[in-house]
Formats: C-alpha cells, structure tokens, sequence
C-alpha cells in the first residue's frame, strides 16, 4: 500500500493499480476490511488520474457494495467521494452531486472533518456552475464553519475556502461579505507565498471595484494581477475579461477591443470550451463594445453567437436540474419502497408474535395455577412444624437477649472504669511533671551559673509544653485525643507570660480549629511550638515593644497536616545565630520523629513551614 501511495504521488498510475491490487488481494485475505478498503481507494485514485473515469467508479462501487453496511465509514466516504469526482470530470453533475452527498453522509457517521469540509466544498463548486448560486453559497459557509472548527487547519486551504465564498458573494452581488472576506484573506495572504492566490485576490478585487462601478481601481487591481504571470483557477483569461469591461465602462472601446479578442483567439483555441469566464455575457459584452466602436456587422455576428450560448447554457442547465431531480425522485422512491418491505416484515412478525404471545399466556395461566395449589398444599403441611419452630425459637432469642443485655452493661462499667483510669493516669502524670518542674525552678534560683539557670528553664518549658498535654487530657471527655487549638492556645499563653520581657508584649495568633490529634503527635508539636516560640520571643522583636507570632494548623489531605509558624520580626539574622544551637536541632529531631518535613521562608519576618503525616512517625 505504502508503494501504491509513492507510484500515485510520483505520477506512476498504471504501477499504482498493479501494487494496490495485490495489497487489496492480501487485505481481502486476511479479513483486515478498512485497510481493503484503503487499498481499493488508491484503485480508483490511480483510474481517476489516468481518465479512466468508468472503472474508477465500477471498482468503487463494487467494494461498496460489499461493505456498505459495516463500520468502514471513512473509507466508504472516500469512494463516494471519488465516484462523485468522475461524474464531475464526466460533466454528470447530477450523478457528482449525488455521490458527493453520499459522500457527507458516510463523512457525518465517521466524525471526519476533514472529508466532509471536502464533500461540502465540491457540493458548493457543482452549484455555482449550475448557477444555482444560493444553494452553492450555503455549502461554502458549510465549509467555512467546518474549517474553523478545525484547529490543525493550513493557511493556504482555508484562505482557498475564502477565495471561493468571495467569489460566489461576489456573482450574488453581496458588498458587504465580499470586502469582510477580502480582507481576511489579505491578512492570510502575508503568511503564505503563493502567486497563485495572491493573483486570485486582485481578481476579486477588481471584480469588487467593477461591481462598485469604480472601473479605474478596477483596471489596476487587474494590472496588479497580471504583473504576477500566473494562471490560478484561469485567471488570466478571466482577468482579460475584466480588463476588457473596465475599459468598455469608461469609453476606451479601443483598448477593451484588444482584451476582448484576446480572449475570443482563446475560445477558438480551446474549441469554445470552458476558460473560467461565461461565454454566453462574453459574447454579449463583446458585441455591446464593437457597437460602440461602429462596428455593427461584428457586432451582430457577436450577438448571434451569444444567442446560441444562452440557449445552449440555458438548456443544458435545465437538462442538469431534471436529472438532479429524477435521481432525487428515484432515491426517495427507492427509500420509500426499502421502508414498506421493511413495515411489512415487522408486520408479520408482530402477527406471529401476537400468536405465540396467546399460546405463551395460556401456558402460563395453567403452570401458575398448578405452582399455587402446590404452594397451598406445601404451606398447609408446613404450617404447624413452622408455627413449632418458630415457639422454640423466640425462647432461645429471648435467652440470648438477657445475655447479651448483661455482656453490654458489664462491658460499659469496664469503659467506665477504664476512662476514669486513664483521666487518673493522665492526672498524676501531669502532677508528678509539675513536681519536677518545682525541683527545676528550685534549681534555678538557687544556682549561679547562667548556662545552668538557662538550660533549667528551657527543661522547665519543656516539662511544661508535655505537663499541659496530660492536663488537657484528663480535662477533656475525650482521652485519647488533644484538642490541638486548645492546647497551642494555653501553651503558646504559658510561654509568653513566663518568658516574654516586661518591655515587649507578644501577641500569639492560634488557628488551629477541629484539629484533633493523638498524644504521640501531640506531645512532638508541642515541643516543636515551645522551641520556636520562645526564640521568637528572646530574638525576633529586640528593638520593638511588640510582636505578633501567627501558629497555624490545618489538615490538607487525609491524615497529612501543615503546621506554619510566622513571626514578623528581624527575620533570619537572629536565626543564624541560634540555627546550631541545642534548641533548633531538637526541633530537627522532633520534626524527623514524626515523619515529617521542614522549610524556612525568609521573607517580612522568618516562616517555618512543616508538613506531617500523623500515620507516619516513629
């Protein structure tokens, strides 16, 4: 396949079909159906390049065909698309725009963008050649819609969709679209080099200009073209003709004559057919500006001609739209005939169930009936033994009721007395703190080395900070857990009231709300909060008369919480000069103790920032 792909884009069209042929054979084979269908598609591809515009469409239509109703939607619209193609090349436009709308459907089914903004372009071009210009303005706007919605879109191919809604806007003789579009397509046209395009433009330029009767811009957008020597979607012939209109309009009947045999050599060349211009309003136009030279005779022969032309155009245009309809016409009646078939056979199958529903019913009666007399029968027999069991066993469940009633009460005086137990232990173990506390600050005043009266009462503040856990404790109804805002609160209060100098107030704000933690964890923060908050106090105000320190607490994943402490003061400076001290590599240990991470902020003050799983510490 890939090789049928390189012959088909190198112009080897009869290599193509031979390779595409066996892939297509091997694909059958191996039951791979939308790769078959690709392999067809380069098949007809190959055909249609070649003009061998009727076995393109036999082949296409025989693989549909066979796939038609499977799940291949994409590959289906790609053959409708192509058989739409040759009957377009054909001149069958009623057979191109049926295969083209075949083609949109498929293309609607797969969600594929790409091929129906394609399907909907050509739908739009057959109509503007039909002059069936409405219908084809709406398939462009189809288009154009599609292509915006597409983010991957090219330049180029969307400035091309503009191009062609300019041009049908502009044979409706809608100003107001055509110069929105025109000058989309200028700023589009600063991105890309294409001659080609560019060219186009100043075509529709001039085709504005001259709609606007503004003949003279119209003659040099048409210069403009004309100095890019290039020949898109034949527009030198059709800039030729605008020339030769422009001229005729402001009375230079002598330059248009030159335009306008110009472009008659080119119909005797191609044997009148199609340049990109209506040949019919050429022949017209051509005749109206030899009369205005005087040159009557040439002027009739003119008229004569475009006589035939409109006939011809008229007729064939005619011809067209019958047969669009016809084809139309036989697809509903087809559809319509598929439909009845389709009633019909639900009609008999709805009577043969109808039947077997009333045969299924009896049945169903006569076993229902038999299941309730067995019912009966088995409850009847079974009554009096269940009426029995059921006796002996609301005896043995009021049993085992009394039982249970004194389990439960004897279970709730051991609770009792095992919360009372705990409140005792909690309760001792804060007095026996207190009594150490004492002998400390007994210590201390009686001792007089500084270091040693330092290092007592930092152990006092430590004694403290875990004495209060057990106060909080046994205070509480809960004896497991600490209530964490009411315990920083109290300690942080504790600490500031016995360490705070008389000529500095420091203020703590606590927000620790429906945190409830476990002593283990407790006990570490409380350490951790009394270390931080008395260097707060000994070094982050020394030259103010008041301080704010802010301690928040907050639960911010499952068992994860975030304990921030903020002061507002000197910032690191002192930190510096305490970060080795005993102090800060306790708060070290504490944070490590609970599994959990620390990090410094140095910005207006100091911020420790410390994250902590209260199922993950030692």
């Amino acid at each position: 396949m890939i090789k049928s792909y390189n012959y088909i884009y190198e112009g080897n069209y009869n290599k193509a079909i031979s390779v595409s042929l066996e892939a297509a054979y091997i694909l059958k084979e191996k039951k791979y159906f939308d790769l078959y269908l690709d392999a067809i598609y380069f098949q007809v591809v190959a055909n249609y390049f070649l003009g061998n515009y009727q076995d393109s469409n036999r082949i296409a239509f025989a693989a549909i065909s066979k796939y038609k109703n499977g799940q291949n939607y994409k590959q289906i619209g790609l053959l409708f698309n192509l058989i739409g193609a040759n009957y377009s090349s054909l001149d069958k436009s009623h057979l191109a725009l049926q295969n083209f709308e075949r083609a949109s459907y498929f293309f609607l089914k797969a969600k594929d963008n790409f091929g129906l903004l394609k399907c909907y372009n050509q739908i739009a071009d057959i109509y503007f050649k039909l002059n069936q210009d409405i219908h084809a303005l709406n398939y462009s706007k189809k288009a154009i819609q599609i292509a915006n919605e597409i983010k991957n879109i090219d330049i180029q191919s969307y400035t091309i969709l503009l191009l062609f809604n300019t041009e049908i806007n502009l044979k409706l003789k809608k100003v107001a679209p055509v110069s929105s579009n025109l000058n989309k397509i200028n700023v589009l046209l600063q991105k890309i080099d294409n001659k080609g395009l560019k060219a186009f433009y100043y075509l529709l330029h001039a085709d504005l200009c001259y709609l606007k009767k503004n003949y003279d811009l119209s003659i040099i957008y048409c210069n403009k073209a004309k100095e890019l020597n290039v020949d898109y979607e034949n527009s030198k012939t059709r800039i030729d003709y605008q020339l030769a209109k422009s001229y005729h309009q402001i009375n230079q009947t002598a330059e248009a004559s030159i335009y306008f045999k110009k472009i008659e050599q080119e119909l005797i060349k191609n044997n009148s057919q199609y340049i990109g211009i209506n040949t019919a309003a050429f022949y017209f136009d051509y005749a109206d500006n030899e009369k205005s030279i005087g040159n009557y005779k040439k002027a009739y022969d003119l008229l004569k001609k475009y006589s035939e032309w409109q006939k011809n155009k008229t007729e064939n245009e005619n011809k067209e739209r019958i047969l669009y309809l016809l084809t139309k016409y036989d697809l509903n009646q087809k559809e319509i005939e598929i439909k009845n078939n389709f009633i019909d056979k639900q009609k008999m199958i709805l009577e043969l169930q109808k039947s077997n529903y009333k045969m299924y019913f009896f049945i169903t009666i006569l076993l229902f009936a038999v299941l309730l007399f067995l019912f009966f029968f088995y409850k009847f027999k079974k009554e009096k033994i269940f009426n029995q069991l059921v006796s002996d066993k609301s005896k043995t469940i009021e049993e085992k009721n009394v039982l249970i009633e004194n389990s439960l009460a004897k279970l709730e005086q051991l609770l009792k007395t095992k919360e009372v137990l705990l409140k005792e232990i909690h309760h001792r173990v804060k007095n026996n703190l207190q009594l150490v506390m004492s002998l400390l600050r007994s210590q201390a005043r009686n001792g007089a080395d500084n270091d040693i009266h330092d290092f007592i009462e930092k152990s006092q503040s430590r004694i403290g900070a875990i004495a209060l856990i057990h106060q909080n404790l046994y205070q509480s109804p809960q004896v497991e857990k600490v209530d964490i805002q009411e315990y920083i609160s109290c300690l942080c209060e504790t600490i500031i009231e016995s360490s705070s100098k008389d000529t500095t107030k420091i203020v703590a704000k606590v927000n620790a709300n429906n945190v409830f933690l476990d002593i283990s964890i407790a006990i570490p923060i409380g350490l951790i909060i009394n270390e931080l908050i008395t260097n707060v106090i000994k070094y982050a105000y020394p030259n103010v008369s008041s301080g704010l320190i802010s301690i928040d607490i907050k639960n911010v994943n499952d068992t994860v919480y975030q304990l921030v402490v903020i002061d507002y003061g000197i910032g690191i400076d002192y930190q510096y000069k305490k970060k080795n001290s005993f102090g800060m590599e306790l708060v070290s240990l504490l944070v490590e103790q609970i599994g959990g991470s620390l990090s410094l902020i140095n910005e207006e003050g100091l911020q420790y920032n410390i994250i902590f799983d209260s199922n993950n510490h030692e």
